[in-house]
């Protein structure tokens, strides 16, 4: 099966050219995509288009949307074929290379993955690894050592899919994983070595904004979840004021929480998880889930209101905080769940 090597190249250094040999030396055809580097990079793919073909973008627009354009190309310009997507900073042996290549003739997705080595890695990259696979992990229920692993190899029949993927600069290889997940692909990691020339210098990420990029979804639908808390714990303070009884407490509970639940079904649909289906399919899961949150949300605050006597808007307080993770991984992987042919229907 041919194997194309997939480089999203801004401002590369002169290694690029050296790798490209490396890559031919090996058999592996090469297709660079130049994201709008300025003229002073242009020698450097001049010289590189000799030996192999090469996408520009007339202006900076970000790794993700590199890599697509590169796989657009191939899915337009290839048959059967293995694209592995790599790095043009030197990050990525040739042999690591050439090994994902190989695995991915028989797996869905190749995850180069990194052994890291405390001592040996830049603080940013070691912390930034760390908090991201915890994410992705709690999200989806996968355990991946690198999500932030930018060497990925798949087969030509998944580009449709991994083209859906949100986010035209880093963020769009988290995305990837989570699309991925989602419809239910295996994700087969491959030991690859860590490579970090001059404390990772060279490397264009910048750690807050394309952190926030990266953990957007996390972070909005933290802000959802508190923004929905808030009102709900309103809105219960404020029934409680009209019901009378032992067990006024619940019906409160109830109302403020089918009024909560309205406001976080919109925000979550439309700026958390961007869902474009049919509301029909995501609003009967979600009300499913609601009925069972509800239920829980309702016997936990009886048992620390009633059973372990803790005032009530305390106790409203650690039963919306336990359900909080429960809430964010059902929401992830059931009510907003792209089925695949939804996928290749849109």
């Amino acid at each position: 099966m041919k194997q194309i090597v997939l480089i999203p190249a801004y401002c590369p250094d002169r290694k690029i050219l050296d790798l490209i040999q490396e890559l031919r030396q090996r058999d592996l055809h090469c297709l660079i995509v130049d994201d709008g580097s300025p003229s002073e990079y242009q020698e450097i793919f001049a010289l590189a288009e000799a030996e192999v073909k090469i996408l520009h973008h007339p202006s900076n627009r970000g790794k993700g949307a590199a890599l697509k354009t590169g796989m657009e190309y191939l899915y337009q310009n290839e048959s059967d074929c293995v694209i592995v997507c790599a790095d043009a900073d030197g990050q990525h042996l040739p042999e690591d290379i050439l090994r994902c290549a190989e695995a991915a003739e028989s797996e869905d997705f190749v995850l180069g993955s990194r052994i890291f080595e405390k001592e040996k890695m830049p603080s940013r990259s070691w912390y930034g690894n760390k908090i991201s696979a915890f994410f992705f992990a709690l999200s989806t229920g996968t355990e991946i050592r690198d999500t932030q692993s930018g060497l990925r190899a798949f087969r030509r029949e998944m580009i449709p899919l991994l083209l859906k993927a949100e986010g035209e600069r880093y963020e769009y290889e988290m995305n990837q994983l989570f699309l991925l997940c989602q419809n239910g692909r295996k994700i087969t990691p491959v030991d690859i070595q860590a490579v970090y020339e001059g404390n990772n210098e060279c490397s264009h990420f910048r750690p807050v904004r394309d952190s926030l990029r990266i953990f957007r979804r996390i972070f909005l639908f933290l802000f959802s979840s508190l923004s929905a808390f808030l009102l709900d714990t309103t809105l219960f303070a404020f029934f409680c004021s009209f019901f009378g009884g032992a067990y006024a407490f619940l019906a409160a509970n109830i109302l403020a929480r089918i009024c909560s639940a309205f406001y976080n079904y919109e925000f979550n649909r439309r700026a958390v998880f961007a869902d474009d289906s049919s509301r029909k399919k995501s609003l009967l899961r979600y009300a499913l889930l609601a009925v069972m949150i509800l239920t829980l949300n309702s016997l936990l605050l009886t048992l620390l209101h009633q059973g372990l006597q803790i005032p009530v808007l305390m106790a409203k307080i650690l039963t919306e905080t336990i359900l909080f993770t429960l809430s964010w991984i059902l929401q992830h992987r059931f009510v907003f769940k792209e089925t695949e042919s939804e996928v290749t229907a849109s």
